[in-house]
C-alpha cells in the first residue's frame, strides 16, 4: 500500500470542506432567512398532522401509573428502554 502525501490529503480535506460544513450546521451555503422566503422554510420545518399522532396517545406521566392503570384494565404494559442519546447523536 503505498502512503499517501500530506499535500494530498490536505487537499482532499479543503475539497471537501463546504459539503462537511454544511452537513454540520445543517444550513446550505449561501442561505439567507429573509421575509420573502420564511413562509415557506416555516412550512418545511412544521411537522404535518400525521407527524403529530403521537401526541393523541395517552401516555402516563409515571411507569407506576400506568401499570397501575394496565393493571385495573387488564391491559399489558410495554416498557422501552435504550441506552444513550435521545436523538442518537453517540
Amino acid at each position: 500500500m503505498r502512503p499517501v502525501e500530506p499535500r494530498t490529503s490536505l487537499l482532499g480535506l479543503l475539497a471537501f470542506f463546504p459539503l462537511f460544513w454544511g452537513c454540520v450546521t445543517g444550513v446550505p451555503s449561501g442561505f439567507l432567512l429573509t421575509e420573502d422566503n420564511y413562509a415557506s422554510v416555516r412550512e418545511q420545518v412544521l411537522p404535518e398532522q400525521s407527524e403529530l399522532a403521537w401526541m393523541q396517545i395517552p401516555w402516563r406521566p409515571s411507569f407506576h401509573e400506568g401499570v397501575a392503570e394496565a393493571q385495573v384494565q387488564g391491559k399489558p404494559v410495554l416498557l422501552w428502554v435504550m441506552n444513550g442519546h435521545p436523538l442518537g447523536c453517540t
